[in-house]
């Protein structure tokens, strides 16, 4: 589902299939507003997320000022590629608009059930922006 690029919004970059499984799981919260938040397709590869934030929404995120990006990588126990993202972001996005480089443990792994919901919901659930994600149902009590 696409978003109104004119209001506040999201856009999740995965990294690969199972990490954009991972992101559309949070679709299914019922607070969420699926209206304001929008998982893109992977681009395979973390350095690829890199280069296409680079070169093709940092340039949206100037002429839309209520995009918010999440770049969703795994980084395959490499804590430098934290590093090496955040430095790649260019300065004159604010710490505000700055995209989010998520870090966590590799959604291809075997052991699959440190992902489970309730660990997810501590770390990454809607209300780490809740005006901008949230359900206008749940606003109206419908």
């Amino acid at each position: 589902m696409k978003v109104n690029k004119y209001l506040p919004h999201v856009l999740v970059l995965p990294e690969d299939d199972a990490n954009r499984e991972l992101a559309n799981g949070f679709l299914l919260d019922p607070y969420l507003s699926i209206w304001k938040i929008q998982v893109l397709e992977e681009v395979g590869g973390w350095r690829n997320v890199l280069d296409h934030f680079l070169s093709h929404h940092v340039v949206e995120m100037g002429i839309f000022p209520g995009r918010f990006m999440v770049l969703l990588i795994d980084f395959d126990g490499r804590k430098e590629r934290l590093q090496y993202g955040k430095e790649r972001i260019p300065n004159h996005l604010t710490d505000q608009r700055a995209p989010s480089i998520c870090q966590g443990e590799n959604p291809q792994s075997p052991d699959r059930s440190s992902l489970h919901p309730r660990r997810l919901e501590r770390t990454g659930s809607p209300q780490a922006h809740p005006r901008l994600l949230r359900n206008h149902r749940s606003e109206t009590g419908a």
